[in-house]
C-alpha cells in the first residue's frame, strides 16, 4: 500500500465520521486504488520527513556482514572470470587446430 492510498484512505475515513456525525451514511471506504485518481501535493517538509522514515525501515547491514559480502563478491567474479579465459583459450585452441591449412 503506498502513500497515495493510504492519504486517500484517511481522508474518506475523516469523510466517514463527519458523516456519521451529521446522521448521513457515507459511501464505503474502497479495497483498491483506483486508475485515474488525482495526486496529492505534498510539501517539502513533509516529503523529508516520510524519507527519513523509510530509511529507518531498512535493516542496514553491519560492517562484518559488508565485508563478508564484499570478499564473497570479489571471489565468485575471479572464478567466473577464470573460467571464461579457460573456456576461451580452449575454444580458441580447438578451432585454430581446426581451420588450419595444411594438418
Amino acid at each position: 500500500m503506498n502513500r497515495e492510498f493510504k492519504r486517500r484512505m484517511k481522508r474518506e475515513e475523516k469523510a466517514q465520521k463527519k458523516a456519521q456525525q451529521r446522521g448521513r451514511q457515507a459511501a464505503p471506504i474502497p479495497t483498491q486504488q483506483q486508475g485515474g485518481a488525482k495526486r496529492e501535493r505534498v510539501g517539502m517538509r513533509q516529503y523529508i520527513r516520510e524519507i527519513q522514515g523509510e530509511l529507518k525501515r531498512v535493516m542496514w547491514p553491519t560492517a562484518s556482514e559488508v565485508f563478508t559480502y564484499s570478499v564473497v563478491v570479489v571471489f565468485v567474479v575471479a572464478v567466473l572470470t577464470g573460467l571464461v579465459f579457460v573456456c576461451d583459450l580452449a575454444f580458441a585452441k580447438g578451432f585454430l587446430t581446426l581451420f588450419t591449412p595444411g594438418k
